[in-house]
């Protein structure tokens, strides 16, 4: 079972990434992984659920993870970018 869902979800990410390449929506060099971005989880859940991911090759962002790149953004000069301006709004 385990083998049949990894080729699925390997088969997804092919599947979605032709489909934007045909489209010219990216370009051909780019490579899709798929991820999750947490707002919210037990601290003792994290390492596994990380470790999942990791294995996976997928992407996981905790919610520590989510603050740590929140404060980073916001730590930049200023741009006019909304995402920029609310990750200072946020860090008020």
């Amino acid at each position: 079972m385990t083998c049949a869902y990894n080729a699925r979800a390997s088969l997804r990410e092919d599947l979605f990434s032709v489909s934007l390449v045909t489209k010219q929506l990216i370009h051909d060099d780019v490579k899709i992984r798929l991820g999750l971005i947490v707002g919210n989880a037990k601290k003792a859940d994290v390492p596994s659920i990380r470790k999942h991911f990791d294995d996976k090759g997928w992407v996981f962002w905790s919610p520590d993870d989510v603050k740590a790149k929140v404060k980073c953004f916001a730590a930049e000069g200023y741009e006019n970018d909304p995402a920029v301006i609310t990750a200072k709004i946020l860090e008020r």
